[in-house]
């Protein structure tokens, strides 16, 4: 009786309501139908035990991961999600998308999306109108997020566990495209709009809507996807956009944009503008950016890091030269140019990381990895290929740098002093080891110290930790240093 009795009451109301509404209107009237004939599911009775794991999700305050904060806690909430998404039924499911907490709903949608439901699209179209939110947290990460976007997110990152086979990744891709679609069609300038325009890679079937989002919505991020379709008749409607198209520009590089480019060639200093000039990869680009750069740097105007960022990006063997001379003279330099640099031409690399680690720059290391992988930290890595092939340069970098790196890079610092036996690097350890430190800072300083075996060097080291012992001598460092203190014979 339910369904047919909501059926009917809908059906009537909204054929009422039609002849008199606007499209804006009707639109939001269906999205109502579409939930309410939902109503059969969504009344359905929760079996008890699935009723007892919903009561305790929907006591807690935010839809979480599975870790949580900097140690990476285990959440209380993903193991009971996980018993849902294991015991509940789909049907069971949909009827908890009317719950009344929305980290119910937050986590179920997560359910839906893992159990690869078949009509996902509906559901993600009634949270884009109701724009409902919910407090989220995954690591360290607290964000307020729109219901919409973790039933997307849960398409767009689906977890190794749920993407096996190649029916699981088919799976996923086609219902990506299914929610870019109504994105992209929607028209409503949000986050996930600028989602699905990246994810359309000049899809053939999207060249109309992105044109229209591009030049009536004046969206530059669809700018930027029109000229992926690099389209000799959208060259005049790109250039029309001026500067703001500099972005769209490094996607199409048309020689009949070089000469708009030259033209902004001395005040324009933004990444966009140094992509658009990096993307043609000739000759006049390599000339025009070694140009902009020696004015960076002569005039010291800020621009240096998106110019290399740029060219790195866009990167061709006819930057190479370029992108030496820059780390020599600022230290600039990102992970990946420097493995390339050290597959490809790693002797004749050496002199230009010999000069920047020498030069007075401070380290602009860009996207290093400091609580990555140790062994593929920018630092380790210079350091490394310096030790093979100019080695005696090692011992005045090592000391040279003691006094310029952070925290974090002190210790692949030290641990090349210690490694090489650097004996001229004693006073300089001690004298930094006796400035305020955190105690992960004095506890490697204080083994690189003590490495050398030079017990002439242990009172001056037992006065400076006694001076500053209330800042290592608690919790676990307190532990660490009495080890240390143990192996090499020194009772504080």
């Amino acid at each position: 009786m339910g369904i047919n009795f909501y059926s009917k009451f809908v059906v009537t109301y909204s054929n009422q309501l039609f002849l008199d509404m606007n499209l804006k209107s009707i639109k939001a009237v269906v999205y109502v139908v579409l939930l309410l004939s939902c109503t059969q599911i969504f009344g359905q009775n929760l079996r008890p035990e699935i009723e007892k794991i919903v009561e305790a999700i929907s006591k807690g305050e935010q839809v979480e991961g599975s870790r949580l904060g900097i140690a990476g806690s285990r959440s209380t909430q993903y193991p009971r999600f996980e018993k849902l998404k294991e015991n509940a039924t789909e049907e069971e499911l949909l009827s908890l998308l009317q719950h009344k907490s929305a980290v119910v709903k937050g986590y179920t949608v997560w359910a839906l999306a893992e159990k690869k439901y078949h009509d996902l699209e509906s559901i993600f179209k009634t949270f884009l109108q109701t724009k409902e939110t919910v407090q989220t947290q995954s690591g360290c990460i607290v964000s307020h997020d729109l219901l919409a976007w973790i039933l997307y997110s849960k398409i767009l990152y689906p977890s190794n566990k749920v993407v096996v086979t190649d029916a699981d990744k088919k799976y996923y891709k086609e219902q990506l495209q299914k929610l870019d679609y109504i994105l992209l069609r929607k028209r409503e300038e949000t986050f996930l709009l600028g989602s699905a325009l990246k994810n359309n890679q000049a899809n053939p079937e999207n060249y109309a809507i992105i044109k229209t989002l591009a030049l009536e919505d004046n969206n530059l991020d669809a700018l930027a996807e029109l000229a992926k379709y690099q389209k000799e008749s959208d060259i005049d409607v790109i250039i029309a956009k001026d500067t703001e198209a500099f972005d769209a520009m490094s996607y199409f590089p048309n020689p009949k944009f070089w000469n708009f480019l030259m033209k902004h060639k001395t005040t324009a200093n933004s990444l966009d503008y140094f992509k658009a000039i990096a993307a043609f990869q000739n000759d006049d680009a390599v000339y025009t950016l070694t140009s902009i750069y020696q004015t960076l740097l002569k005039e010291k105007k800020k621009g240096v890091t998106n110019l290399t960022k740029a060219m790195l990006e866009l990167y061709c063997p006819k930057y190479k030269k370029l992108s030496l001379q820059i780390f020599a003279e600022t230290r600039t330099i990102n992970t990946t140019h420097l493995k390339r640099l050290l597959e490809t031409t790693p002797e004749e690399s050496t002199p230009y990381f010999v000069k920047g680690l020498l030069s007075d720059n401070k380290n602009n290391f860009l996207g290093d990895q400091l609580w990555g992988k140790y062994e593929e930290s920018i630092l380790l890595l210079l350091l490394k290929n310096i030790q093979k092939y100019q080695p005696e340069k090692i011992p005045e970098i090592c000391i040279y740098n003691l006094n310029k790196v952070g925290m974090m890079r002190l210790v692949t610092l030290l641990d090349v002093i210690i490694e090489s036996k650097i004996e001229s690097a004693k006073e300089p350890l001690l004298k930094r080891l006796q400035q305020k430190a955190y105690p992960l800072e004095m506890f490697h300083l204080t083994r690189a110290i003590l490495s050398f075996e030079d017990k002439s060097l242990h009172k001056e080291i037992k006065e400076t930790l006694l001076a500053f012992q209330e800042r290592w001598d608690r919790g676990n460092w307190s532990a660490s240093f009495r080890e240390l203190f143990e192996k090499y014979g020194i009772k504080i």
